[in-house]
């Protein structure tokens, strides 16, 4: 069983693993926040609002802790993130404050 916990300072994401009784860093940034766990439990995705080249949403494997950038963040309207979730099937799901006076509509169609 693993958990997973940020330091103190939100720049390094950890992994416990009750079964070791030890701490593994997988990943570092400057400011994580908001991290999920894919459904499988493979990977780990966080946000990163100050990260070099613009906020991101990124993606850490566990097995070898590559870091990757998966979606900017960066937007010129854009004023902050509520929270970033993922979706069964592991597409990334983001709520974007823009705004109060803003009209969105969605039209879904199921299959």
């Amino acid at each position: 069983m693993l958990r997973t916990a940020l330091t103190a300072d939100s720049a390094a994401l950890m992994v416990f693993n009750f079964a070791s009784g030890k701490w593994l860093k997988i990943a570092s940034a400057r400011s994580i926040s908001d991290f999920n766990w894919s459904r499988k439990g493979h990977a780990i995705y966080f946000e990163d609002a100050i990260a070099l080249n613009g906020p991101a949403v990124f993606r850490t494997r566990l097995r070898d802790r590559r870091v990757e950038r998966v979606a900017s963040l960066a937007s010129p309207r854009r004023l902050a993130s509520s929270w970033i979730g993922l979706t069964p099937d592991d597409s990334i799901l983001i709520s974007d404050q823009t705004g109060g006076s803003e009209v969105y509509a969605l039209d879904l169609e199921w299959p």
